[in-house]
């Protein structure tokens, strides 16, 4: 009776259901009816096949993940991170793919805008050098305030610090409660009073007894005898309080007050004129003084044999001591005299030599003439030389040399020359000039001529003259 009932149950379930025990006739779905919300089944499905399905990418923007229908397969794209700023894992638990920012790849440099002072931000991308940063009227951007950072640290209203290097103007600032501790320190005994431009000034120090006396308008007032005034010079006074210091002390013209004289006291005693007094330091001057009655024991200590004059210039000089037996002999004007022998003209020796004959034409060469320098020579200086020629040449000059061939020496720094067209060396454009160093001569030195350049056309002819002195 069990199995019968069990039997027509099921037969019920199947007429509900619309299914037949013939399984393999045909096959159904169970659905959901989507306007009842209630289980239906569905058309019988054959099982040659089932539904013709697709798939498609719906949204209105962005990337689709669906690609294509290959038989029954809905074939759907990965989803890749792009860089290393994204990140994408597969959560199996929550069956969800997440993607998220890896914060730590982002490279803010390369992020547009500017982050706002809401998110922590400056709302800004510029800012002045070394000045200080201040936020904007509205409190939405931070900017340059126009204040450079100051080099020491930044004052606060009641910080305790000390201030530098600042000029505080009391017509632009209130300084108040100053005590007598903050002033600078002075003179001991000096008051602080103001003079007659307005500006600070010290009152100076008094003398024992005296009492601070106004000097009236535009002027400071003073430290002055108690009496008031000054002492008068008819009471034996000054008539004055100041006086400049290591100054002496004279008369006015009315001789009613004694003032500083603008004279410095002098370091040694004061010159009367008719005192007994040797002076030192001094630099007296006759063109402005007279001095008179000079003893030659108040001339200065000279060298013996030595005589005074005066050079060409016209100041004080001494004619050096002579040899014995020469006498004093004049040099001309613009010249001082000096010793010489006193037969006159034997301290110089005086040599003409007709180098070349007068139709001889000149050429160039050394030895063109020689002398034999004699025992009374000896020591002597070559202080002059001359030269002239019988027939002038032209272009360019004659050039002789004067050579000690002893001491293989030059003895002329600037040769001898005959100019172009001239007869002598006493018109020559550039003056012979003897060497100071090499002009000297010995007994028995050779002296020699030598031709060192001649005329285009030469000239003929050659004299030279030389002139050898003591020295």
């Amino acid at each position: 009776m069990a199995n019968e009932n069990a039997k027509t149950d099921d037969n019920r379930r199947k007429t509900l259901l619309g299914v037949t025990d013939d399984v393999a006739a045909e096959v159904r779905r169970l659905l959901v009816d989507p306007t009842t919300g209630r289980l239906k089944v569905s058309a019988t499905v054959t099982g040659s096949g089932g539904e013709a399905n697709t798939a498609s990418n719906v949204g209105a923007g962005g990337v689709g993940i669906f690609k294509q229908k290959t038989g029954v397969d809905l074939e759907l794209k990965n989803i890749n991170a792009g860089s290393s700023k994204i990140t994408v894992t597969d959560d199996a638990g929550n069956d969800e793919v997440d993607i998220d920012v890896a914060e730590a790849n982002l490279t803010l440099s390369n992020l547009g805008g500017t982050l706002s002072t809401a998110k922590g931000g400056t709302n800004n991308t510029t800012f002045t050098a070394s000045q200080l940063i201040v936020a904007d009227g509205a409190g939405t951007t931070l900017e340059s305030s126009g204040k450079t950072v100051p080099t020491g640290d930044i004052v606060g209203t009641t910080d305790s610090q000390a201030l530098t290097n600042k000029t505080l103007d009391a017509s632009l600032n209130t300084v108040s409660n100053i005590a007598v501790s903050h002033l600078a320190n002075g003179t001991d005994g000096q008051l602080i009073t103001w003079d007659a431009a307005g500006a600070p000034a010290v009152v100076a120090v008094g003398n024992a007894t005296e009492v601070l006396t106004s000097n009236g308008a535009g002027a400071a007032p003073t430290f002055q005898p108690a009496s008031g005034g000054t002492l008068s010079v008819a009471k034996g006074g000054t008539n004055n309080t100041t006086f400049t210091a290591s100054q002496l002390v004279v008369a006015d013209g009315a001789g009613t007050t004694l003032q500083s004289s603008g004279k410095v006291a002098p370091s040694g005693a004061i010159v009367g004129d008719t005192d007994a007094q040797a002076l030192t330091n001094k630099t007296i001057d006759s063109a402005s003084n007279t001095i008179s009655n000079i003893a030659i024991a108040d001339l200065a200590n000279g060298t013996d044999g030595e005589m005074i004059t005066w050079s060409a210039a016209g100041t004080a000089a001494a004619v050096a001591a002579g040899n014995a037996t020469e006498v004093l002999t004049s040099n001309g004007a613009g010249a001082a005299p000096t010793f010489q022998p006193a037969s006159g003209g034997t301290s110089d020796k005086s040599f003409s030599i007709e180098v070349l004959p007068l139709d001889i034409i000149t050429a160039t060469g050394d030895d063109q003439a020689r002398i034999l320098v004699p025992s009374t020579m000896n020591g002597m200086n070559l202080t002059g030389v001359a030269a002239s020629v019988g027939v002038a040449g032209t272009t360019g000059t004659l050039d002789i040399q004067i050579r000690n061939v002893t001491d293989t020496a030059d003895m002329l720094s600037t040769k001898l020359t005959i100019d172009s067209g001239e007869l002598n060396s006493g018109t020559a454009a550039t003056p012979a000039v003897i060497n100071a160093a090499t002009d000297d001569v010995a007994t028995y030195d050779i002296i020699a001529i030598d031709i060192d350049a001649v005329h285009t056309t030469p000239a003929e002819g050659l004299i030279v003259n030389l002139i050898f002195e003591l020295p």
